[in-house]
Protein backbone atom coordinates (compact mmCIF):
# COMPACT_ATOMS: atom_id res chain seq x y z
CA UNK A 1 0.00 0.00 0.00
CA UNK A 2 1.45 3.38 -1.01
CA UNK A 3 1.39 6.56 1.10
CA UNK A 4 -1.79 7.90 -0.55
CA UNK A 5 -3.61 4.66 -1.27
CA UNK A 6 -6.28 3.42 1.05
CA UNK A 7 -6.51 -0.09 2.45
CA UNK A 8 -8.43 -1.21 -0.65
CA UNK A 9 -5.84 0.31 -2.99
CA UNK A 10 -7.93 3.35 -3.94
CA UNK A 11 -6.39 5.88 -6.27
CA UNK A 12 -5.74 9.48 -5.13
CA UNK A 13 -8.55 10.73 -7.39
CA UNK A 14 -11.11 8.47 -5.75
CA UNK A 15 -9.88 9.38 -2.27
CA UNK A 16 -10.06 13.11 -3.04
CA UNK A 17 -13.62 12.81 -4.33
CA UNK A 18 -14.79 10.73 -1.39
CA UNK A 19 -13.01 12.89 1.24
CA UNK A 20 -13.17 16.48 -0.09
CA UNK A 21 -12.28 18.09 3.27
CA UNK A 22 -8.95 16.30 3.54
CA UNK A 23 -6.05 18.42 2.46
CA UNK A 24 -3.86 21.30 3.50
CA UNK A 25 -5.53 23.92 5.71
CA UNK A 26 -6.70 27.13 4.11
CA UNK A 27 -4.90 30.01 5.90
CA UNK A 28 -7.51 32.57 4.84
CA UNK A 29 -10.39 30.64 6.43
CA UNK A 30 -8.33 30.00 9.58
CA UNK A 31 -7.70 33.73 9.94
CA UNK A 32 -11.40 34.45 9.50
CA UNK A 33 -12.27 31.95 12.22
CA UNK A 34 -9.82 33.49 14.68
CA UNK A 35 -10.90 37.07 14.01
CA UNK A 36 -13.80 37.34 16.47
CA UNK A 37 -13.42 34.26 18.64
CA UNK A 38 -13.84 36.15 21.92
CA UNK A 39 -17.16 37.63 20.85
CA UNK A 40 -18.49 34.27 19.67
CA UNK A 41 -17.42 32.52 22.88
CA UNK A 42 -18.86 35.29 25.05
CA UNK A 43 -22.22 34.98 23.29
CA UNK A 44 -22.25 31.22 23.80
CA UNK A 45 -21.17 31.51 27.43
CA UNK A 46 -23.93 33.99 28.25
CA UNK A 47 -26.53 31.77 26.57
CA UNK A 48 -25.26 28.71 28.49
CA UNK A 49 -25.29 30.60 31.78
CA UNK A 50 -28.83 31.87 31.24
CA UNK A 51 -29.97 28.37 30.33
CA UNK A 52 -28.37 26.96 33.48
CA UNK A 53 -29.92 29.63 35.69
CA UNK A 54 -33.37 28.98 34.22
CA UNK A 55 -33.29 25.22 34.98
CA UNK A 56 -35.84 24.30 37.61
CA UNK A 57 -34.80 20.63 37.89
CA UNK A 58 -31.58 21.30 39.81
CA UNK A 59 -31.79 24.19 42.30
CA UNK A 60 -28.31 23.49 43.70
CA UNK A 61 -26.73 23.88 40.28
CA UNK A 62 -28.68 27.10 39.76
CA UNK A 63 -27.48 28.43 43.08
CA UNK A 64 -23.87 27.51 42.34
CA UNK A 65 -24.01 29.16 38.91
CA UNK A 66 -25.53 32.31 40.42
CA UNK A 67 -22.96 32.53 43.20
CA UNK A 68 -20.06 31.90 40.82
CA UNK A 69 -21.36 34.53 38.41
CA UNK A 70 -21.71 37.13 41.15
CA UNK A 71 -18.15 36.44 42.37
CA UNK A 72 -16.70 37.37 38.98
Amino acid sequence: MGPIEGPAGGSPTILNKSCPNVGPPNPASDADLMRDWEGRLETKAVAALESGLDRVEDPYKRGNLGATTLRV
